[in-house]
């Protein structure tokens, strides 16, 4: 095989494995609005996120799900997205038209968290906040919940006892029932020990088949570095 060959397919197989990763990048991170990606133990659908942030020293993995009650026995996935269009303040919207909502959420942090055991109604603005601690009781996170549209019946506002399995080993988290509203957009602050508190930005977790695609190009990809050398060995020869 000649060099200028060598080069030529070399350069080849390089173009393709970067299109295979680009195919197989996370584009749920970049879309504006994203379809369910995970099914919660119940049956009910979710999204299956991570947050991150510049300075943030901890990137929580975050499972949301905002379902009708009671659960229809085929959840319709087309009913339920999420708005990534800015991803510090992803909105949940469940188009079902139940007049009970139940909204599940789950964070996983290394070590252990401390949910509070109540979450106070969404006042006339829809919007309510509270607090998640480490296991050391510091606090890690503030949370807060604008739910909408229209405000919240605060007597239909129940937090669920005792909490529902977890949908992955680490997670913990609550489940709120409420009436009417069908969007929630959450914005979580992660409160940096010695530092500025830092908004958390929400992208899509990637599904096991494009880590895989991404997998197999990077071994493709060392597979043609292989072969650029043994090219250039061959063409000094």
């Amino acid at each position: 095989m000649s060099c200028s060959r060598g080069f030529a397919r070399g350069a080849i197989a390089l173009s393709a494995i970067a299109g295979l990763v680009a195919a197989a990048a996370p584009s749920q991170a970049i879309t504006a609005v994203a379809a369910p990606n995970i099914t919660l133990p119940d049956g009910s659908l979710g999204f299956n996120l991570v947050g991150t942030a510049a300075g943030a020293p901890i990137n929580p993995g975050v499972l949301v799900g905002l379902n009708p009650q009671p659960l229809p026995p085929t959840p319709d996935p087309n009913s339920l997205s999420l708005d990534l269009g800015d991803p510090t303040g992803p909105i949940a919207t469940n188009s079902d038209a139940g007049g009970q909502f139940e909204l599940q959420w789950w964070m996983d942090v290394s070590g252990g968290l401390i949910f509070p055991t109540s979450i106070p109604a969404p006042d006339a603005n829809g919007l309510t906040q509270f607090t998640i601690g480490g296991a050391s009781g510091d606090p890690l996170f503030d949370v807060s919940f604008h739910v909408g549209p229209g405000p919240v019946d605060p007597t239909s506002w129940v937090m669920l006892n005792p909490q529902p399995l977890p949908p992955k080993i680490g997670f913990e988290g609550i489940a709120l029932q409420f009436g009417d509203p069908t969007a929630v957009e959450f914005q979580v602050t992660e409160l940096v020990p010695n530092g500025a508190p830092v908004v958390l930005s929400f992208s899509m977790v990637p599904e096991p088949s494009a880590l895989a695609l991404i997998g197999a190009g990077l071994t493709a990809m060392a597979c043609a570095r292989r072969g650029s050398r043994a090219t250039r060995a061959a063409c000094s020869g």
